[in-house]
């Protein structure tokens, strides 16, 4: 796992990035549900929410073989 985010308005939404995708929790990490279908590539490093939006979550992805932005 690259990165994890609670989400401050919301205790059990949390965010995730790591190696083979973008996931999102609503039940405290018990269930992950991808999100990020339409990203070029679900690798990656980059991970914000945006605090007054709950359903607004930022990543930067990345070519998997050369890093590239």
């Amino acid at each position: 796992m690259h990165k994890l985010l609670q989400h401050p308005a919301a205790p059990g939404l949390l965010y995730q990035q790591n190696h083979v995708g973008v996931y999102r929790s609503e039940d405290h990490g018990s269930s992950w549900h991808r999100i990020d279908e339409g990203l070029p590539h679900d690798f990656g490093f980059g991970l914000a929410i945006d605090p007054h939006d709950r359903h607004a979550c930022f990543v930067i992805p990345l070519e998997p073989q050369e890093y590239n932005f």
